[in-house]
């Protein structure tokens, strides 16, 4: 069986090289794939749009979870990689998008602090899709 050692998300361009250009250090997205990340994994930055690939890498020192996203900004403060507005009206369009009947679903959200970011030269190019919501990486998937 495979041993799982990361993650990969798909970022748009503009959020990802915040990371690289603007020294943000706190990934916060819906709790998606998340459940099986642990402090020292690896975090691969996918890029969805324009020059596609794998644009960088981190460590990942802490997972947080929590069902209001806007409590990251008590604990990372400007590390946060989007600012209050946007994550607020991203936040909003995913309850309205999750439609439940009527009732609005509680979602969770993922925090993680990020160590050793750097960006590649290029980007490398994934052997298998990495889907909106996010994949595990193991040990067979070959990224160097």
């Amino acid at each position: 069986m495979a041993t799982i050692t990361g993650v990969s998300y798909p970022i748009p361009g503009e959020y990802v090289q915040r990371f690289f250009s603007k020294g943000k250090r706190v990934l916060v997205r819906p709790a998606t794939v998340y459940k099986q990340l642990r402090t020292g994994m690896r975090l691969l930055f996918y890029q969805p749009r324009g020059e596609t690939g794998y644009v960088g890498e981190a460590q990942i020192r802490r997972v947080f979870v929590a069902e209001d996203p806007m409590q990251f900004y008590d604990t990372y403060g400007d590390a946060v990689h989007i600012d209050r507005d946007e994550l607020a009206a991203y936040r909003d369009a995913r309850r309205r998008r999750s439609g439940d009947g009527g009732r609005e679903r509680q979602l969770l959200w993922v925090a993680l602090e990020l160590v050793d970011i750097r960006q590649y030269d290029r980007p490398k190019q994934p052997v298998s899709p990495v889907p909106a919501g996010g994949r595990y990486l193991t040990d067979e998937d070959g990224i160097a």
